[in-house]
């Protein structure tokens, strides 16, 4: 079973709360006191997640970087969401993605997105298991509430909605290095595309 690792309160708070994913195993600075760690670990108690106290030392030689803060968690792979069960709705925002290769970037979208009230993203078939931590931060945890459903034909996803009786209206058809966002209602689907150093 393949695993990442999270790191930071946000990052930990975000895979627990978000119940995107499964928490396997949290490991924590046994002198971190404070209110927002108290809270993380009280969540991850009552979803009976293994908890391990350690010096701050031995989770610096297991974590990928230095932002810890004294906690990471270690999680299975993102379950993905059902596009049928979005689109039931009478009013949806979802937004397609796609081109978007840079971990950071990808992040970046999720967390504007999801500060936008974005329902949900389209993304083509990707393992970001192994980017887990640096799109979960960039995003500020964003990636672990939005639902994100997996296209894997652009093309026939588009049919489908329009066969839904949403419309779409495109601007900037290029395909290199663009991120493609959609709005959606019962009336009207608006897509547009960026180039990624806009994202930034």
């Amino acid at each position: 079973m393949e695993t990442c690792i999270v790191e930071g309160n946000i990052s930990v708070k975000a895979v627990l709360l978000g119940k995107k994913r499964k928490v396997h195993k949290i490991l924590v600075d046994a002198k971190k006191k404070d209110k927002d760690t108290a809270f993380i670990l009280h969540k991850a108690k009552e979803a009976q997640v293994d908890i391990t106290y350690m010096k701050r030392e031995e989770i610096d030689a297991l974590a990928t970087g230095k932002t810890h803060g004294g906690i990471i968690a270690y999680c299975g792979q993102r379950k993905y969401q059902n596009l049928e069960e979005l689109v039931n709705k009478k009013q949806v925002f979802l937004a397609l993605v796609e081109g978007v290769e840079d971990p950071f970037n990808f992040g970046y979208v999720l967390r504007t997105l999801y500060a936008a009230g974005c329902d949900g993203v389209l993304v083509p078939l990707r393992n970001w298991t192994t980017a887990a931590d640096v799109v979960t931060r960039a995003s500020a945890g964003a990636s672990e509430y939005i639902n994100i459903i997996i296209a894997d034909d652009m093309e026939d996803t588009l049919t489908y909605l329009h066969q839904k009786r949403y419309h779409a209206s495109l601007c900037a058809a290029q395909r290199c290095n663009l991120a493609l966002f959609l709005h959606l209602s019962r009336t009207h689907l608006s897509c547009y595309r960026r180039r990624n150093a806009w994202l930034k």
